[in-house]
């Protein structure tokens, strides 16, 4: 085995320098194979240079998340509306116009008809996982069906 093995490195090593050595184009071969060296470097010292840049900005905004976990209780009412409009209004499937939004002393007021229960639920509870919202006053219906502030009233009214 180590006699087919030392064949194989002699014959190897012979082919190379007869490839690269050769009077007519051995030249030309060794300077395509030095620009091709250069810039496999190059290209491997930018990539790697890019995956630092990358993961130094990855690592630093873990840092900023742990730091920054809770963004605490908003300065003011408004504060806390525009918090909850971005959250609430980042998800497409959400109707922004069908939509009335109030926030007093952390508690938030949603108004609105919506076409199913399903989506009532998904936007209640992404109003509560805003950061600052103490409640949410739920007044949101189905079409055909009577608002829950307006239902009293109707009752009321029917007497």
């Amino acid at each position: 085995m180590k006699t087919r093995t030392a064949f194989g490195i002699a014959f190897t090593a012979g082919w190379l320098s007869e490839y690269y050595l050769d009077v007519d184009r051995g030249y030309a071969r060794r300077v395509e194979l030095r620009q091709q060296t250069r810039k496999t470097y190059r290209l491997g010292m930018h990539r790697l240079a890019r995956l630092l840049r990358h993961s130094s900005s990855e690592a630093a905004g873990a840092v900023e998340r742990v730091i920054h976990t809770n963004p605490g209780p908003p300065a003011d009412d408004l504060t806390l509306l525009d918090r909850v409009k971005s959250e609430v209004f980042k998800h497409h499937d959400i109707p922004k116009g069908a939509l009335t939004l109030d926030a007093a002393g952390g508690v938030v007021t949603v108004h609105g008809q919506v076409p199913d229960a399903d989506e009532m639920i998904a936007i209640v509870d992404a109003i509560h996982r805003v950061p600052g919202v103490v409640a949410v006053r739920n007044l949101l219906h189905r079409p055909g069906t009577v608002a829950p502030n307006k239902a009293a009233s109707l009752r009321a009214s029917a007497t």
